[in-house]
């Protein structure tokens, strides 16, 4: 179910099923979240990693879009244990 929904938006515009909020599995909607912030700080052999700054921004924007607002909220409340723990932003 978590594989599966990742990639269910909040707003019900996400894929494959079109679930909407509380319909999303919440395990689904944290790895839909740290899955795109994953993907927007790391350097890709396509794209260039964008900055903390930049990643935060987007989650606040999808917030309510893209990603439940409870779950933008927690991460934002454990962004220094966040950041603590991964390598890819301390040189950030």
């Amino acid at each position: 179910p978590i594989i599966r929904a990742h990639h269910e938006f909040f707003d019900g515009k996400g894929y494959p099923q079109g679930a909407k909020d509380l319909a999303i599995p919440l395990y689904a909607r944290i790895v839909g979240l740290v899955d795109v912030f994953d993907a927007v700080v790391s350097r890709r052999c396509y794209k260039d990693a964008c900055t903390l700054n930049t990643a935060l921004a987007i989650l606040q924007e999808d917030s309510g879009k893209h990603f439940d607002p409870d779950v933008v909220r927690a991460f934002m409340e454990t962004l220094p244990d966040i950041l603590e723990s991964y390598p890819a932003l301390k040189a950030a």
